[in-house]
């Protein structure tokens, strides 16, 4: 069901910092169909992991200012579409907004804030590439760990101001992932 969208486990120490040889190696999980209407439009994404955190690289087909649009990570941590908030063909378990991470996995927007997310993202401005990263020791609302098995499924989102979406990256289905052991 995922094959298209999938990427095997990608074991990396990335440093967020906005330079991104440290992804040398690591292949596109998804290349994105240039789609979108307006100007911020997913082209690729890339998703690696290391023993401490979820990393997120994401380059767009036009430069674009990441932080006028509300980005969106989005993680369906038990790869089951049918929980957590439905969105894009993923179940949602944990929403990240702008940096700040949300419970989804009773089905709700915002069921409480996550703890320990671990955030951070690089560069800043108008660029084409972005990484970002998500510490595996996530919380969710009730204080249970977000990533408590090896598969899950990722999409990332961008809205505009008026909180309508310009993208999906993939546009449906999710990014089948399989953490790379240590």
């Amino acid at each position: 069901l995922f094959a298209q969208n999938s990427a095997a486990g990608q074991f990396k120490r990335i440093t967020v910092d906005g330079s991104f040889q440290d992804w040398a190696g690591v292949p596109p999980a998804v290349v994105d169909a240039e789609d979108a209407t307006g100007s911020f439009d997913f082209r690729e994404v890339y998703v690696a992991n290391d023993d401490a955190y979820l990393y997120v690289r994401v380059k767009l087909y036009a430069a674009a200012n990441y932080d006028i649009f509300n980005h969106h990570v989005l993680i369906d941590a038990d790869a089951d579409p049918s929980t957590g908030s439905s969105r894009a063909g993923i179940g949602s378990e944990l929403l990240i907004e702008n940096g700040s991470g949300y419970q989804q996995k009773n089905g709700g927007w915002n069921e409480g804030e996550a703890s320990g997310l671990g955030w951070a993202e690089a560069p800043t401005g108008t660029l084409t590439e972005f990484e970002a990263r998500i510490s595996r020791s996530v919380r969710d609302a009730e204080g249970m760990l977000v990533f408590n098995n090896n598969n899950i499924l990722l999409t990332v989102e961008a809205q505009d101001s008026s909180w309508a979406t310009t993208d999906f990256a993939p546009d449906s289905g999710g990014i089948a992932y399989e953490f790379a052991p240590t």
